[in-house]
């Protein structure tokens, strides 16, 4: 699969062949009082994904199922989902370990910052690496599951 960026706006055009699992942000099930986002990646499309956590929400579940592993170097690296710009501070660490690892594990303890608590905005959420000049291959697919309560 090709996937280009030419306009700089943000917009990809894709070309060939493409898996339907690939970079997606979804609202799965969203009722008066819960909401369940999954997220799918690669590690060649971990960039494009991103959405928008109402304000209100309160992340009470939160897993990583890994279906192929990840391949990643540099020194202590993550892949951080989380508000966007503050990815580090505000949301959900997977470790180098979870990510090489096909299985599903549970991530809701690494909740950190305004993701630990009731989000009092809209929230724009990315995925990003984190560590000292962290890389990751392009295999690698995981989806996570968001679990939330509505204020």
């Amino acid at each position: 699969m090709t996937k280009e960026n030419s306009a700089g706006l943000g917009v990809f055009n894709n070309y060939g062949p493409r898996s339907t699992d690939e970079g997606r942000y979804s609202e799965k099930t969203r009722e008066d009082s819960e909401l369940e986002v999954e997220i799918a990646f690669h590690g060649n499309d971990y960039t494009t994904v991103t959405g928008v956590i109402p304000a209100g929400a309160n992340l009470r579940a939160a897993t990583i199922n890994v279906v192929q592993a990840f391949a990643m170097t540099g020194t202590a690296p993550t892949i951080l989902l989380g508000t966007s710009t503050s990815e580090v501070t505000n949301g959900l660490v997977i470790s180098k370990t979870i990510a090489e690892a096909v299985g599903r594990t549970d991530i809701f303890s690494t909740a950190a910052g305004t993701w630990a608590a009731l989000l009092a905005a809209d929230t724009t959420a990315n995925i990003v690496l984190g560590g000292t000049s962290p890389t990751i291959g392009t295999g690698g697919h995981a989806v996570i599951k968001l679990h939330f309560d509505i204020a």
